[in-house]
């Protein structure tokens, strides 16, 4: 896969996924270290945690999906030719982004429902449809992304659109070879001998 160049929207991304996650761990850290060490409890920190995952997991999918690091199963993807190979990931593109579009569909539904209903979070004490704008953004934002990968796909830039994390055959020999078993390497000479 051709390295994405990074844009605006892909910094913001990782800005927000890096904020949230950090905050949601130093939110854990503090009410860890009040109720162990102070005998006291932050009350309102599990609920926030959890909003701040929230949007961490759907802002991530959606950064996923632009750099093909879902995991997927393409042991059948493999053997296929890339024109047949091809064919099969538009369909697999074409097919999550109808589901991610109902669901951003749906979303959009359930925030509106909470907003009408004037529901309030239980520790927080905010509008539940604040935390949950989660939903609609983050599967429109996956959507978005789909459709990108999509373009991707089609125009040859992009042949899979998962990651099996397995290697094949080939990639392993070209791993035995550069490094042998029991040799040790830092990351400079493992970059080094990724450009030569």
């Amino acid at each position: 896969m051709e390295k994405a160049k990074s844009t605006i929207i892909d910094r913001i991304e990782e800005i927000l996924i890096s904020v949230l996650l950090g905050a949601a761990t130093i939110l854990v850290f503090a009410q860890v270290v009040a109720r162990y060490v102070f005998n006291a409890g932050i009350t309102w920190a599990p609920e926030l945690v959890q909003h701040f995952f929230l949007w961490t997991v759907m802002i991530g999918a959606s950064y996923g999906f632009k750099h093909g690091v879902h995991l997927g199963v393409d042991v059948l993807m493999k053997k296929l030719p890339e024109t047949q190979r091809r064919i099969m990931a538009l369909a697999a593109v074409v097919v999550s982004l109808f589901f991610t579009g109902y669901m951003a569909y749906l979303s959009f539904f359930y925030v509106h429902e909470a907003y009408k209903m004037e529901l309030i979070t239980v520790d927080l004490q905010i509008p539940q449809w604040i935390p949950h704008l989660a939903l609609p953004f983050g599967f429109t934002l996956i959507s978005i992304r789909l459709v990108q990968v999509f373009f991707w796909v089609y125009t040859g830039r992009m042949i899979n659109v998962s990651t099996s994390g397995e290697l094949d055959t080939e990639e392993i020999g070209d791993i035995t070879e550069a490094y042998p078993p029991g040799h040790w390497t830092t990351e400079d000479e493992h970059v080094d001998k990724i450009k030569k």
